[in-house]
């Protein structure tokens, strides 16, 4: 019984070891034939609207604002005068330049008189000639910020904002005023960089 029972114990165990035979599955598929064509992607996004040019009306000199000639949504056209600042000190530093350079051109004069008499020196003459062109240089300065204190709008478009006010002090540089085109509008919207690709202009 006991040899029986080993004999019976080794078949199990040879029919294990053997290989397992494979079965065959049938899968049913459907095949076509591949094509290209043209998918069209629509991309729904929202932007905001914005005017078609915008620009900042900055001081170019320092003072107090004396005239403020526009008020907000009113229209102005390129080259207006827009603002007025005060202008005494700069007339006083004008009228100062101008004496000081009619008096250089006089030392000039007399120098180079002296000079053809050989009662100066040539460098003499060379140093007060630098001095009154130091002098007229100083005047054409003081000339165009007394121009400049009368700020005008770079370009044509509405009044969109109105950050200061008549009486005010403002440094050059300081923006009274911001102009904006609407006549035409853009739109800014933000896209990925997949995005970006898939847009075409019709």
């Amino acid at each position: 019984m006991i040899a029986f029972r080993l004999a019976s114990n080794k078949r199990t165990l040879n029919q294990k070891k053997q290989p397992s035979k494979d079965t065959v599955v049938r899968i049913p598929v459907k095949a076509i034939q591949a094509k290209t064509q043209l998918e069209l992607i629509s991309l729904v996004k929202t932007g905001a609207v914005a005017p078609f040019k915008e620009a900042k009306v900055l001081t170019t000199a320092s003072g107090t604002i004396q005239q403020l000639r526009f008020n907000l949504g009113d229209h102005v056209s390129q080259g207006q005068v827009l603002a007025v600042t005060d202008t005494r000190l700069m007339e006083l530093d004008l009228q100062k330049s101008v004496t000081n350079a009619e008096k250089l051109r006089h030392d000039l004069q007399t120098y180079t008189e002296l000079l053809q008499g050989q009662a100066a020196t040539q460098e003499k003459v060379n140093e007060v000639r630098q001095n009154y062109l130091d002098a007229v240089n100083q005047v054409s300065h003081d000339k165009k910020q007394i121009a400049d204190a009368a700020v005008k709008a770079p370009t044509s478009g509405m009044i969109a904002e109105k950050p200061v006010e008549e009486g005010v002090f403002a440094n050059a540089g300081t923006r009274i005023a911001t102009i904006v085109n609407i006549s035409q509008a853009k739109v800014q919207l933000n896209l990925t960089e997949d995005e970006v690709y898939q847009v075409k202009t019709l």
